[in-house]
């Protein structure tokens, strides 16, 4: 089963549900975002964990996730896995104490 995410904070959210074990699915949770999506993170990285395998999928030509040079776009940890298929990663930095 596909969710369709259309804002960052339906990302979030969905992440929250699928770390807090809601979304319990055989094989990855796939993340559906429309082609020319825009997602603006705002400061905070996507975060996945808890063991967590995420698939995000765009179409066309692709949808992007910006961290608009205030973070880093994503935070993979705890054994958990993302995996990208045209889905673009724009302007992330790493903090400077690490």
């Amino acid at each position: 089963m596909s969710h369709l995410v259309t804002n960052t904070s339906e990302l979030r959210r969905i992440l929250a549900l699928a770390t807090e074990g809601i979304y319990v699915q055989p094989g990855p949770l796939q993340l559906l975002l429309p082609a020319g999506t825009y997602l603006p993170l705002d400061g905070m990285p996507i975060h996945v964990t808890a063991g967590v395998k995420v698939t995000m999928t765009s179409t066309g030509a692709g949808a992007t996730l910006d961290a608009q040079n205030r973070s880093r776009a994503l935070k993979v940890s705890n054994g958990s896995q993302l995996r990208l298929n045209r889905v673009h990663i724009a302007h992330g930095v790493a903090p400077s104490d690490e």
